[in-house]
């Protein structure tokens, strides 16, 4: 059995254009690795077949598809196609970590951890980020890791330098679906003539490199849409949290001992993760 792991993400700043024409939409990100990471192992088998565990509540494990709608069956779909290899029967073994449906690309992880070990299996040497950016916006990240811009639909990455910071990540254990999300800022734009994508300032770069705060950490254009379909998270929001993605993950930087009483007592999950952290990597036992 081959296993592989990859992160799961936080949006630091994020932006939003208009919807593309291959259903996607133009977005300027940053993007940054955190530590939790799904691992995902694979076998040869007679029949497909994938078993689920993992730290998550049974709740979350729950949202997890285990039929062939599962990304990693359409990533091995992709492998398998672009590689010119007849496909074969796959035992899937998913260990999650990352909160599911959350704004952290949990299934972008899943996704780019199967690509590197389908690589290791059949030792091919193919473009793994050219093959998950069509399987979702979110893959090449997760096979790059770190710290990143992401541009046009979010796969065009330029690497910046970031340090290692701590944040706290509460979640609610219902998801919001990405979809939806931007169908509602869609909605909510209807009667814009222009819209823009807005970039930080060049101070954001310079307070990531040496692990400051950056002033304009969180601003993301999906925090209303987020904030319409579960209307608690803006207690969260108030007190200094940032929605990641399309939410519902509120991330926040450097959290103290009062904000992690306040969760204890909440209805939210919550867990400590360190940022810039590795991408997509082969696991040995």
């Amino acid at each position: 059995m081959i296993s592989a792991s990859a992160p799961g993400k936080l949006n630091l700043f994020f932006s939003v254009g208009r919807a593309r024409d291959d259903g996607y939409h133009d977005v300027f990100s940053i993007y940054q690795a955190i530590s939790l990471r799904d691992i995902v192992s694979i076998r040869l088998a007679s029949e497909d077949k994938l078993n689920l565990s993992g730290t998550l509540s049974q709740k979350q494990l729950d949202m997890v598809p285990l039929d062939e709608s599962n990304i990693c069956f359409k990533t091995a779909n992709e492998f398998f196609m672009t590689a010119g290899l007849e496909p074969v029967a796959l035992q899937i073994n998913i260990e999650k970590h990352i909160p599911v449906a959350a704004g952290l690309a949990g299934g972008s992880a899943d996704a780019a951890a199967m690509l590197v070990a389908l690589q290791a299996m059949f030792e091919t040497d193919l473009d793994l980020s050219d093959i998950g950016s069509r399987i979702g916006a979110d893959v090449p990240f997760a096979l790059l890791g770190e710290t990143a811009i992401g541009s046009g639909n979010g796969v065009n990455l330029e690497p910046i330098d970031a340090t290692e910071v701590e944040y706290l990540i509460a979640y609610p254990n219902s998801g919001i679906s990405t979809q939806q999300s931007f169908e509602a800022l869609d909605e909510l734009r209807i009667e814009e003539q222009e819209i823009q994508l807005t970039m930080p300032g060049s101070d954001f770069y310079e307070d990531l490199r040496v692990g400051e705060r950056p002033i304009q950490l969180g601003q993301n254009d999906l925090e209303t849409p987020a904030v319409s379909f579960m209307p608690e998270l803006q207690t969260w929001l108030e007190l200094g949290g940032h929605v990641s993605g399309s939410g519902p993950s509120v991330y926040f930087w450097e959290p103290d001992a009062t904000l992690i009483s306040q969760l204890e007592e909440s209805s939210l999950s919550w867990v400590l993760v360190s940022g810039n952290q590795s991408g997509a990597r082969l696991e040995t036992e």
